[in-house]
């Protein structure tokens, strides 16, 4: 669009780039394609046939996959331009030359301040979906969303370790019929970090990256060379790295503890006439977890929840957050806190 030019002098023009510059800086990387719905978009950039939705579009999203299926709920992928956003900062006085971490973080903040400062000030509206609260904060990024909240007074960060391995083993042990043992799923669940950080070294790959792999293996997903799988992406396609997370002595140990743990948690549900999908393994696990995360929010307040964890304007104790959630669910679980 060579040939439209915002005024960057009406206020107007102004708050729709601060909500598209900041989104997209808050949400997107510029290396890394991600999903965006097109509604989020719109609500956002505006109108995609207005002048100024389409500059915006053009200035700060670059698409990386167009393939869109209404279908398959698949939306397009972006990266954020960096250049683009550069130039709308400078355009409307937030920088005076390249972004840096503060005047992203100060544009973030203004953004999120004028979105959500009612839902600050007055509780957080969350969407209910299949036992999980969500909520568009949630997808900012880490420490992005720790500058939002840390200038709102919620000081205090707390996440649940290892949340999903230690629900479904105490889960399985209390539904088993005899005896039940998992060595490697409790191996990991004490040593975590160890364990992250050998795979990493082995597979090549970031310790968040490694993360998401052990949850996904832990929900059903295959290491399979197929593209479009979920292991297939984490690992980047590699076949190699594909081939050795198929052979690590720890991963094979882990998904034979995992076969033994579905069964009986099959066993015991509903679904013991038909195979457990993926699906059925988050929803089971999700509504476990809300039972943990809503003890916490019906007992304090001012909190606001991501996931397996929350910001809190309040300092808790680990051991009182241990001690409430085992006395309310039976869940034995343990809490790391950070504070901000």
């Amino acid at each position: 669009m060579t040939d439209y030019t915002p005024n960057f002098g009406d206020p107007r023009v102004e708050k729709r780039i601060v909500h598209a510059l900041g989104m997209s800086l808050a949400v997107l990387s510029p290396t890394v394609p991600q999903t965006v719905g097109s509604k989020l978009i719109k609500k956002h950039f505006g109108q995609g046939q207005h002048p100024l939705g389409k500059y915006l579009r053009s200035t700060l999203l670059v698409t990386t996959d167009d393939h869109y299926d209404s279908r398959s709920g698949k939306c397009q992928q972006h990266i954020v331009s960096m250049e683009g956003a550069t130039k709308l900062a400078k355009a409307i006085g937030r920088t005076k030359g390249k972004l840096t971490q503060q005047s992203i973080s100060d544009i973030v903040v203004e953004w999120a301040t004028d979105k959500f400062g009612d839902e600050m000030k007055n509780g957080f509206e969350y969407s209910d979906k299949a036992h999980r609260l969500w909520h568009p904060l949630q997808n900012v990024k880490r420490e992005l969303r720790d500058d939002y909240f840390t200038k709102n007074g919620y000081k205090y960060k707390y996440d649940i370790s290892t949340t999903a391995q230690t629900i479904l083993y105490q889960y399985a042990i209390k539904h088993s019929e005899k005896a039940l043992e998992l060595p490697c799923i409790s191996f990991y669940i004490t040593n975590k970090d160890s364990v992250r950080t050998r795979l990493s070294d082995d597979l090549g790959i970031p310790k968040d990256e490694t993360k998401r792999l052990i949850t996904a293996i832990t929900s059903g997903a295959y290491i399979s060379t197929k593209p479009m799988t979920t292991v297939y992406d984490i690992l980047g396609g590699d076949i190699n790295k594909i081939n050795t997370a198929k052979e690590n002595v720890f991963l094979t140990a882990y998904r034979a503890d995992l076969t033994k743990l579905w069964k009986v948690i099959k066993d015991s549900t509903e679904t013991s006439g038909r195979k457990m999908s993926a699906k059925d393994k988050w929803y089971l696990y999700f509504q476990e977890e809300r039972k943990v995360l809503d003890a916490i929010r019906n007992t304090y307040d001012n909190l606001f929840l991501v996931h397996d964890g929350f910001y809190s304007k309040q300092q808790l104790t680990t051991k009182q957050l241990t001690d409430l959630v085992l006395s309310t669910t039976g869940y034995k679980l343990f809490f790391d806190m950070d504070i901000l």
